[in-house]
């Protein structure tokens, strides 16, 4: 079966690695869908990690095209760091014990083991990272604070892909609505919101399990997209490009994919959404 890649190089040449900055790059479970980009040469991964055991680690165990950094980014300063016994709940802000303790299975998961000082790093102050076109982002509440610190490198991305709370799991931390309003004000836009967190309210325990959940919604995973086809200067076409890859590979918007190829279309005078389109029914038909 043709995929995306088939299409494009059917009428033109791929663009250059698409470049992932990985910010928080701790592994903890599942397959992290960019290494389909990866494993074909598509795409580079710059990782950056600041617990130095698990970014050995990732280094250790990483593909061809993948390093990882054993840096905090955020504003440049010097912040506590509060290690946690599930160490991916660790953070340069305090657990929030008086709000996440009313809730099943998530305080045991946040108890500090041992404070220290980490320097932070800009993102802008990054080289390697200025040509990012994806960025993601899982640093447990500092995501705002890295963003207003990456304005430049934000100039390039296409999609963002960043944690975000919806309570104050954290002391202080910047919730959803504060991260949403600033990438608003970069230029991009909310595209979709990925597998929600979920806890229930104690006293209630569902099945036996702290880690069963009803309604309230804790945290998710949103992206953002940067509309390309309403820019104040056009796209170019290797962004678009990128960006119908992207769209397509890691979250299966093909509509979006489409519209890039669209975009594309005009400047190079191919026919790649209406090829984009008929394989969309090849799909459909061989599923």
């Amino acid at each position: 079966m043709r995929d995306i890649v088939d299409i494009i190089q059917e009428q033109t040449r791929l663009p250059g690695p698409i470049q992932i900055t990985d910010v928080g790059a701790m592994q903890i479970g599942g397959y992290e869908c960019w290494h389909k980009l990866i494993d074909r040469g598509l795409a580079i991964l710059l990782g950056f990690e600041p617990q130095e055991e698990e970014c050995r680690r990732r280094n250790a165990e990483s593909k061809p095209g993948c390093r990882y950094l054993p840096e905090a980014l955020g504003d440049g300063e010097t912040w506590p760091f509060h290690h946690c016994d599930y160490a991916a709940t660790s953070s340069i802000y305090e657990p929030n014990h008086d709000f996440i303790r009313q809730f099943n299975g998530l305080s045991d998961l946040m108890q500090v083991v041992e404070k220290s000082e980490i320097r932070t790093r800009r993102l802008d102050d990054v080289p390697e990272a200025r040509q990012t076109d994806f960025l993601k982002l899982d640093i447990q509440g500092a995501e705002l604070l890295l963003l207003e610190n990456a304005k430049e490198t934000l100039n390039n991305v296409s999609l963002v892909q960043t944690e975000v709370s919806y309570v104050p799991l954290y002391k202080d931390q910047p919730l959803f609505a504060d991260v949403d309003q600033f990438l608003r004000a970069q230029g991009f836009m909310l595209h979709t919101i990925l597998e929600f967190g979920k806890r229930t309210l104690r006293p209630l325990v569902i099945n036996d399990s702290p880690y069963a959940y009803l309604n309230q919604i804790l945290w998710s995973d949103v992206v953002y997209v940067k509309p390309f086809w309403d820019l104040p200067k056009p796209a170019s076409p290797s962004t678009l490009l990128k960006a119908a890859i992207l769209l397509d590979v890691l979250f299966n918007s093909c509509d979006f994919a489409a519209r890039a190829f669209a975009e594309y279309d005009r400047f190079a005078r191919t026919s790649l959404a209406d090829a984009y389109v008929a394989n969309l029914g090849e799909r459909a038909a061989a599923a």
